[in-house]
């Protein structure tokens, strides 16, 4: 009889952990049933609650009580943080969002959950309160159960070691937030100091048999333009219903406009580490073996980053390590993106005292703040450009305001680019403006949302513009079309740009530059995995 108590006790123990997972679980699939996916890590959850509670008596018994409020806390804020992603963003928790909170400072964050404070956020906050009260309520009534009831250590820990195993071999551990938690920021400082390699003291790379296909002296100047969170949804010049690009389509016979460019990933850090370095999606490992800036370095180029964005986060960013690598570096920026940040225009005014310097042959990296969230900070008052109600199936009065925000910015991009071609065009000299952008943005095309994060596939988070204008002298050297229809992804970035600087190496592969007649389409997998044009035929139908 006492046995059987204590069973149930049991029982009645390993449901207080197993009621907030049913409870989450039920409701994010009344808002969004997310299928298969949300089934597995229903699961998962589910495997985590039994294993908290066999942890119970794994402890010294004067820890266990505390242990049990410590682990029902652990559950209930990992089911919160988890469902709310999901609601918000439509895809699993992962390692990049939490790659992406490391990369980001305080009023970033501030920023982005202000602007994403709705009812579900609410609601959801009320059943972290109430299950977490209900539950630390409920607990003290199994206190001596818990503190007295003893079972053999070797069964517990057996158990234990078959539920870690089959979560790890079967890979349901990357539904697991405590696991992430953990294992994320050490993957992402381990990162850090692959990048070492990089920065001031290795401005030359290692690499073999470098050379210029034009090794003539005259001068040169070629500038790469950075854009950031500029989708090609909204871009005028791709047949955007808006005119948001009238300076560059006043233009467009003298540019090379790439058609089917998208990105390996909807944050920066992930893209930029990849199209700025020998590694891509097939060989990530290779981000830490050459930067395009070392290689430029090395064929006798004189480099120079100049950067409107802040270069720290919690730490340097991989991207600033790379940039310090350049000749010369400039942040232009020290502002949060919360505030009226510098606008692209100071980006203009560093290249023209560039191209004033001494110096024969310059590769010049712009990277600009771009489109990026807080849109109405990204551009000057005299750039308000639209105020009529906007085109599309998720528009709403309420978010008006925030698609002519962005329309207004990509208006100012248009201009600042334009500005930027100029400048180079009145200087008569072998050159190019090679523009892309980072990753796209979710601007309500295809979802209730606006913004970009990883995990969630729509074609305005990774479909980007990429253009090209060349002067005659540069055409010369290397024809072009004025329309390149080829799929492309710029993780082969390094290649494209190495080959637009007529550099070769044993390291530069031609094959992978969409400006190159050898040029090989290849398959595009997005966020390293997920073939990216299957998943959005799919999507889209």
């Amino acid at each position: 009889m006492i046995k059987y108590k204590h069973n149930r006790g049991h029982l009645q123990l390993f449901m207080e952990f197993l009621v907030p997972v049913v409870v989450y679980f039920c409701f994010e699939s009344l808002i969004l049933f997310g299928g298969w996916p949300r089934l597995l890590n229903l699961f998962e959850n589910l495997l985590f609650a039994f294993s908290l509670t066999i942890l119970l008596y794994v402890w010294p018994q004067k820890f266990r009580y505390f242990y049990c409020k410590a682990a029902f806390c652990i559950l209930v804020f990992s089911l919160f943080l988890e469902t709310l992603y999901y609601l918000y963003f439509g895809t699993i928790f992962s390692s990049s969002a939490i790659y992406i909170f490391i990369e980001t400072n305080l009023p970033e964050i501030k920023e982005f959950l202000a602007s994403h404070m709705n009812l579900t956020t609410f609601v959801a906050l009320i059943f972290l309160a109430t299950i977490l009260l209900y539950g630390l309520k409920r607990l003290p009534k199994f206190k001596n159960l818990i503190e007295t009831y003893r079972i053999p250590k070797l069964y517990l820990l057996l158990s234990l070691l078959l539920i870690f195993s089959f979560l790890k071999f079967s890979t349901l551990i990357i539904y697991n937030v405590p696991y992430l938690l953990v294992k994320a920021p050490i993957n992402y400082f381990q990162d850090m100091k692959s990048f070492e390699y990089y920065g001031t003291g290795h401005t030359s790379g290692n690499f073999s048999n470098v050379s210029l296909k034009n090794p003539n002296p005259n001068k040169k100047l070629y500038v790469i333009v950075i854009g950031e969170s500029t989708s090609k949804t909204h871009f005028g010049l791709y047949d955007y219903y808006r005119e948001t690009s009238p300076q560059l389509s006043a233009i467009s016979d003298q540019l090379t406009i790439c058609e089917d460019v998208i990105s390996p990933h909807s944050y920066t850090i992930a893209t930029l580490t990849k199209s700025l370095t020998l590694g891509n999606t097939e060989k990530p490992e290779k981000i830490s073996s050459g930067s395009i800036i070392q290689l430029l370095n090395q064929a006798g180029f004189d480099t120079y980053w100049v950067s409107n964005q802040r270069p720290l986060g919690i730490s340097e960013t991989q991207v600033t390590k790379i940039a310090l690598g350049a000749s010369k570096t400039s942040f232009l920026n020290t502002k949060h993106t919360d505030e009226i940040t510098p606008y692209d225009q100071v980006l203009v005014k560093a290249l023209k005292e560039i191209v004033a310097s001494d110096g024969n042959s310059k590769v010049v990296f712009l990277h600009m703040i771009g489109t990026h969230i807080k849109y109405k900070n990204r551009c000057p008052v005299e750039f308000k450009y639209f105020k009529d109600r906007p085109q599309g199936k998720f528009v709403e009065k309420n978010n008006e305001h925030i698609i002519n925000q962005y329309d207004d910015d990509i208006r100012y991009n248009d201009f600042v680019l334009r500005q930027i071609i100029d400048t180079v065009k009145d200087e008569n000299l072998e050159s190019f403006v090679l523009y892309t952008s980072d990753h796209g943005e979710e601007v309500f095309d295809n979802s209730k949302f606006f913004g970009h994060v990883d995990g969630m596939i729509t074609k305005s988070l990774f479909e980007i513009p990429m253009l090209l204008w060349q002067s005659k002298q540069h055409r010369a050297l290397k024809p072009l079309p004025q329309r390149l229809p080829s799929k492309y992804m710029i993780d082969d970035l390094f290649h494209s740009i190495a080959d637009l600087c007529l550099v070769e190496s044993d390291e530069v592969d031609t094959t992978r530059s969409i400006f190159n007649k050898a040029f090989i389409e290849k398959k595009r997998l997005i966020n390293d995995k997920i073939e990216y044009d299957s998943i959005i035929n799919i999507l889209q139908h």
